[in-house]
């Protein structure tokens, strides 16, 4: 048996739509449109440990 460990994130593809939305967030940011960003009050509301 060979365990080796989950590597789809690395695909050309994978890491293009990275590089990509990245760009359009820091674009957004830029013009005073933020995207995907995320609040404190966020976290208190989600159930996750904050």
């Amino acid at each position: 048996m060979i365990v080796t460990a989950h590597q789809a994130f690395f695909t050309r593809e994978a890491m293009n739509e990275i590089a990509q939305t990245t760009l359009a967030n820091v674009a957004a940011w830029q013009a005073g449109t933020p995207r995907n960003a995320v609040h404190a009050n966020d976290q208190a509301s989600s159930g996750l440990p904050g």
